[in-house]
């Protein structure tokens, strides 16, 4: 902040040409977020997609970045993703995604952790606890709770 604004009042900042350079900035990278998902998340939710618009799909889970209704796309794409013949590249993919999720549980965190019995192999539930190895306790509850939910037949 430069010092011709430190001793402003938040609403007199909010008047200033910084500030509305930046909001108009900031709306307009969420637009184009909102675009670049647009596409693939209708042609997934008709069931015809590509390989190029599961890509997209798949980098859209994975950014960590938050605007309004981010939250809601994720959703949106969990459930439809279910329903999808996916290869195990693809589900391989899922799964790291999956894995990092546990760090952060934002409010997509149940819908992403809702496809763990469709994406689900031999080793996940041993990346998974060695995941949860970490010195955070809460990610290492969040793993055990994830264990105990969707591999408890396996026990």
């Amino acid at each position: 902040m430069d010092k011709g604004t430190q001793n402003q009042s938040a609403a007199e900042y909010k008047e200033t040409e910084i500030y509305n350079k930046a909001l108009t900035s900031f709306s307009d990278g969420i637009e184009k977020i909102g675009e670049s998902i647009k596409i693939p998340l209708e042609k997934l939710e008709t069931g015809n997609y590509s390989e190029e618009e599961l890509v997209t799909i798949f980098a859209y889970l994975k950014v960590r970045k938050q605007y309004f209704r981010s939250g809601y796309f994720k959703e949106r794409i969990c459930r439809r993703l279910k329903k999808c013949c996916l290869n195990e590249d693809q589900k391989e993919t899922l799964r790291i995604i999956i894995i990092e999720q546990i760090n952060y549980a934002r409010r997509e965190f149940s819908a992403i952790m809702h496809l763990i019995p469709w994406v689900s192999s031999n080793d996940f539930e041993e990346k998974l606890k060695k995941h949860g190895e970490t010195g955070n306790l809460f990610i290492k509850g969040r793993v055990d709770r994830i264990i105990s939910t969707y591999f408890k037949d396996r026990r």
